[in-house]
């Protein structure tokens, strides 16, 4: 008996099938279109890519030169600090002799 009530289901089974397999076949030249096709954003996203790097180089290059400046100004200030230092030292020299 199961063996009959099997046969019976498939043709349950192979109706179900035939309507998925309809559908898929309705899809696929959307999908195809889909994927074949140029993405409309795509070439936006290349621009946008571009645009960053270039700010990312913009920044860098304004970091490095700040730094240098840092770099600059406070080796003037201890220049500055050393000749005022020893300034001080020859005015005490002085007044000694």
């Amino acid at each position: 008996m199961n063996f009959l009530n099997a046969l019976e289901k498939i043709g349950g089974f192979i109706e179900q099938e035939r309507k998925k397999r309809d559908e898929i076949i309705k899809d696929i030249p959307v999908l195809k279109d889909v994927v074949e096709g140029v993405w409309s954003k795509e070439n936006k996203l290349a621009e946008l890519k571009a645009g960053l790097s270039g700010l990312e180089r913009q920044i860098q290059l304004s970091m490095s030169t700040k730094d240098s400046n840092v770099d600059a100004t406070e080796s003037e200030s201890l220049s500055a600090a050393e000749d005022k230092s020893r300034g001080k030292e020859t005015k005490n020299l002085k007044h000694k002799t």
